[in-house]
């Protein structure tokens, strides 16, 4: 059995929450928590509507010696549809830290990120291709919204290759997407009224 729960991936984001009194920054943890959970999902169709990401959003990713560029919806929905189909959507969080403030929440953590072997093989990695791996790696992310509280940009450093890990995972342990789904589709709550 895994050590790893996906209902509570996002248990710093929601205490943050609680602790927070100004009602925007409220808004945009709310919606990052929705945003996380619906990607964790295979969900992501629901990430589009017009009440919560810009028509036009850019993502910038550096991780695994890598540098990955989304620009605008069509480059964004593609990504997001392979990770649903390969499982790479499965994240879990550990010694998550945030903040919050008028057009940006940001997080330091550890994530461990569900990965296909043939995918780390694909990027120059060592790994067997018929396995499965968590990739942890420390990571800062930033979610920038515009005015309206809409999603702009997703950004993500790998900031310590130090501790970046490989672990080859039990197949008992791989989650599907359609299994993420089940198990939080309880807690995937619908953006709240827009306070401002």
């Amino acid at each position: 059995m895994s050590r790893f729960d996906i209902t509570a991936t996002n248990a710093a984001l929601r205490r943050l929450v609680e602790a927070t009194t100004n009602p925007r920054h409220r808004y945009l943890l709310r919606a990052c928590d929705r945003l996380r959970l619906l990607e964790i999902a295979g969900r992501w169709e629901d990430i589009f509507a017009s009440s919560m990401t810009v028509a036009h959003p850019v993502y910038h990713f550096h991780g695994l010696g890598q540098v990955t560029v989304l620009d605008g919806r069509d480059a964004v929905q593609t990504a997001y549809k392979e990770w649903a189909a390969d499982g790479q959507s499965i994240v879990y969080t550990e010694d998550e830290r945030l903040a919050v403030g008028d057009h940006l929440v940001c997080s330091t953590a550890t994530l461990h990120r569900q990965t296909p072997g043939e995918a780390l093989v694909d990027l120059g990695i060592y790994a067997d291709p018929d396995a499965t791996y968590l990739v942890n790696t420390v990571e800062h992310l930033t979610w920038t919204f515009d005015d309206e509280g809409r999603l702009m940009h997703e950004d993500a450093w790998e900031i310590d290759e130090s501790t970046r890990e490989f672990l080859k995972i039990d197949p008992s342990e791989v989650l599907t997407s359609e299994t993420a789904a089940l198990l939080l589709d309880p807690f995937i709550a619908p953006l709240p009224t827009r306070p401002f």
